[in-house]
């Protein structure tokens, strides 16, 4: 086997952890986390909520931290971003007043797109572009171990010790990530490229293979791409998909606990979920090297919304069954699907730059859904109108989204 495509997989082994680590305590622990701090620091669920919406400062800084990948390379934004994240846990044991809370969680959401999002979109089709999707779908798997393992890992802790140790725990946590991805992450010398294009082309792979390979090396520009019709649809699609991690993800164990269901009960109904989540980025990746990007994502919102239907009727009956396998499948492989549909449309060259854009773009679902999700319960004392209306926005995000379809001169070498 080439050493390139040997250091290639420890640069996904790096990937795979700090997707595990930053996603599954953002979003899957977050959930418990909520009863606590209400408890102890006396606030409410839209001020604790409001912290969710601060995700959108990651969307705003996404197409300038995207400029910096794609100019200096993406293990020294990876490096500084990770940092970034591990600080804002490291104090929140020290928080007295909700101006922390806030500011803290700014913090951590300005190491999202480059600890997580454009980074690993970048890097694994700068190896891998021959099974990108696959890969991709591998490394994105991360997200959903951190979620199976750190959910029902913050529920415990928290008993046992406290809101505030656990938090630092998962700070402490970052540190050693930091320092692996010091060592294995690496942007790699320009012939990696090249050893891996002409891998594609010499082995016998189908055509859908080899013309993403191809794909690869015709790019558009950012100006070029904000012309294009598949920009705004891709972005306004993605806005509504994109909800799946602001406000679904975030409020499901706070439902099902005012469905009935133990903090316990919950968090390990959703890494269950978080289980499933897995195989769909294995299953979506691998269709997406197969099928048009645009046709699977849509394809994967509408799964979410069936799957959300039981969420909002049939919480308590063996219905939840259905939720957790057909939601887990389908929100799990929209994590990859979005870094390849970026790439599949417009190329790999201005990839981060563009992706940054669409990123911010998403600002809406991150600003809006958590703070919708707060004042709608506080008001209702359920979270079930914002599930419905979740339903809605996905089944109109996955029509949007098939009308996303690549410029013609990306058409041409597909």
């Amino acid at each position: 086997m080439s050493p390139f495509v040997d250091k290639g997989w420890l640069i996904i082994a790096s990937l795979f952890m700090t997707g595990g680590l930053i996603i599954g305590v953002s979003q899957y622990a977050f959930g418990a986390f909520v009863a606590p701090l209400e408890h102890d620091m006396g606030w409410t669920r839209t001020q604790i909520n409001l912290s969710l919406s601060f995700m959108g400062i990651s969307n705003i800084c996404a197409p300038f931290i995207g400029r910096l990948i794609d100019k200096y390379g993406a293990r020294r934004v990876m490096i500084w971003s990770i940092f970034f994240f591990n600080m804002s846990f490291l104090l929140r044991p020290f928080m007295s007043q909700s101006w922390h809370w806030y500011t803290l969680s700014a913090l951590q959401f300005v190491s999202f797109p480059g600890a997580v999002f454009l980074n690993q979109g970048k890097l694994v089709a700068t190896w891998f572009p021959r099974i990108r999707g696959r890969v991709m779908g591998i490394t994105s798997m991360g997200n959903s171990v951190g979620g199976l393992i750190l959910a029902p890992t913050a529920a415990f802790l928290v008993q046992i010790i406290g809101w505030q140790w656990t938090y630092a725990t998962f700070g402490f946590m970052g540190l050693f990530l930091m320092l692996f991805v010091f060592i294995f992450i690496s942007d790699g010398p320009k012939k990696i490229h090249t050893e891996n294009y002409v891998a594609a082309n010499s082995n016998n792979l189908n055509n859908q293979n080899v013309h993403q390979s191809k794909s690869m090396d015709i790019s558009l520009t950012v100006k070029e791409a904000l012309k294009t019709r598949a920009f705004y649809a891709i972005a306004i699609g993605l806005i509504a998909g994109t909800f799946t991690f602001s406000t679904v993800l975030t409020q499901i164990v706070p439902h099902l606990n005012n469905e009935g269901y133990t903090i316990t009960s919950a968090s390990l109904i959703l890494s269950l979920t978080a289980s499933f989540a897995i195989f769909g980025k294995l299953i979506f990746g691998y269709l997406a090297e197969k099928i048009q990007v645009r046709f699977v994502v849509a394809s994967s919102l509408i799964g979410q919304a069936l799957a959300m239907i039981v969420l909002v009727t049939e919480p308590k009956s063996a219905y939840i069954w259905l939720f957790i396998s057909i939601y887990g499948l389908t929100y799990g492989g929209l994590g990859p699907l979005i870094s390849l549909i970026v790439q599949d449309t417009f190329g790999l060259k201005h990839y981060a730059s563009i992706q940054g854009l669409v990123t911010l773009a998403s600002l809406i679902s991150f600003f809006v859904g958590p703070l919708m999700a707060g004042m709608i319960f506080d008001a209702t004392e359920s979270y079930r109108p914002t599930f419905t209306i979740m339903i809605v926005l996905f089944i109109f995000g996955s029509i949007i989204l098939t009308q996303a379809k690549p410029p013609k001169e990306l058409q041409a070498n597909k």
